[in-house]
């Protein structure tokens, strides 16, 4: 009845061959889906001490949180195309900036990230966007 999670239809199916994967979610009021992104974005303990697996046909996708914020649906949080190493490197630093628990971290071409994104259940546009770095692989034959 409410939908399910799902990817940006601009999405590798190949979860390796995206420099960021964005995932969308509603923030139900009762625990389930993405309200996990709300509640990190208020405590910084389930931040740190978070991990993100995600399971597909090619492998297990752990990914740790780097980044956490609210923002809105014209921010351009979710993208997903660049036209250089540099440009997405500039656009993970970018989104480190914004977060409510700022981190520190370097980034380079082997990078690849996760965007968890929600609404806020207040304003119409309102959004909280969770990004996590891929730090474990376990792939299929």
């Amino acid at each position: 009845i409410v939908g399910s999670i799902f990817a940006d239809y601009r999405t590798n199916d190949k979860i390796i061959n995206n420099y960021n994967t964005v995932l969308y979610g509603h923030n139900m009021e009762n625990g389930s889906m993405f309200h996990i992104v709300e509640l990190m974005n208020e405590d910084e303990k389930l931040f740190d001490n978070s991990r993100i697996t995600v399971y597909t046909p090619d492998g297990i996708y752990i990914y740790a949180p780097i980044s956490v914020y609210e923002t809105n649906a014209y921010d351009r949080y979710f993208r997903m195309r660049f036209k250089s190493t540099t440009e997405f490197t500039d656009f993970a630093d970018a989104i480190l900036e914004k977060s409510t628990h700022p981190r520190s971290a370097d980034f380079s071409e082997f990078d690849r990230i996760l965007t968890l994104s929600t609404c806020t259940n207040e304003a119409y546009s309102g959004r909280y966007a969770l990004h996590a770095r891929l730090i474990d692989v376990e792939e299929f034959e």
